[in-house]
C-alpha cells in the first residue's frame, strides 16, 4: 500500500543531512516487513545495512524510507538464500512497484551488489509450507522444472523464478491430488494468477501433458 504525506517512511528523503536521521525509521519499518513477510534475523540485519550503505549515495535524492526500507530488505532476502517474489514486498510495503523497481535497480548499481538470477526451486519449500501441501507435491514441484528445463533450455529466461516456482507448485497440486486453485496459490505466493495461469501452460506443453 502507499503512504501519504504526513507518514514519515512516505517522506522524500532528498538530503544526505536527513537521510542520517531517517535511520531510526527505516529500522522499524525494516524489522516490520520483515515481521511481515517471515523472514530470518539475517535477513534483517543486512537489510538495515544495506540500508545504510544507500543512504549515502545519491539516490536518496528520489526516493523515501518506505522504498528504499523495501528495496533493501528484497536485496537482503536474495543475498541471504530466502528469495521472496518482489510483488509480495511491494504488497507489504508503503511503496508503489514503480518507485521500488528505480530504486532497487538504483541500490545495485550504487552499491555494486550481484545478486544473479534466482533458481525457482528454492521457493518451492517455502511456498508449499504455506500452502500446506505435502512433500509429494513438493517433489513433484521441482520435478515439474527439472523437467521442463531439460526439454526447453531457454524457458526460464526473462521469467519471474517466483512464478515459474508458483506455476509448478499449482500443476502439482494437481497431478498429486491436493489440488489448489490458482487464486490460493496466488495469494500464498504473491504472484499474480495470470502469472501462474501462463507459466503453468508453458510447463505443461514443454513437459508435453496437456
Amino acid at each position: 500500500m502507499t503512504g501519504n504525506d504526513t507518514d514519515p517512511i512516505a517522506r522524500r528523503i532528498g538530503t544526505q543531512e536527513w537521510a542520517e536521521e531517517t535511520t531510526e525509521i527505516a529500522n522499524v519499518e525494516i524489522e516490520r516487513l520483515c515481521n511481515s513477510i517471515e523472514v530470518g534475523e539475517m535477513v534483517e540485519q543486512l537489510s538495515q545495512a544495506i540500508y545504510h550503505r544507500g543512504i549515502k549515495t545519491d539516490v536518496v535524492q528520489n526516493t523515501n524510507i518506505a522504498t528504499l526500507a523495501a528495496a533493501s530488505v528484497y536485496i537482503a532476502s536474495k543475498r541471504e538464500g530466502e528469495p521472496i517474489s518482489q510483488n509480495k514486498v511491494i504488497l507489504e510495503s508503503h511503496c508503489t512497484k514503480r518507485d521500488f523497481n528505480t530504486t532497487y535497480s538504483h541500490l545495485l548499481d550504487k552499491l555494486e551488489i550481484e545478486v544473479g538470477p534466482t533458481d525457482p526451486r528454492v521457493f518451492i519449500p517455502r511456498y508449499c509450507a504455506k500452502l500446506e501441501l505435502s512433500e509429494t507435491v513438493e517433489n513433484k514441484a521441482i520435478e515439474i522444472i527439472d523437467t521442463a528445463e531439460d526439454e526447453r533450455e531457454d524457458i526460464l529466461s526473462g521469467k519471474s523464478p517466483s512464478g515459474f516456482a508458483a506455476a509448478s507448485i499449482y500443476a502439482a497440486s494437481l497431478l498429486c491430488n491436493e489440488k489448489k486453485t490458482q487464486k490460493e496459490v496466488a495469494g500464498a505466493t504473491g504472484v499474480s494468477a495470470a502469472t501462474i495461469r501462463y507459466r503453468y501452460q508453458e510447463q505443461i506443453q514443454a513437459i508435453g501433458i496437456y
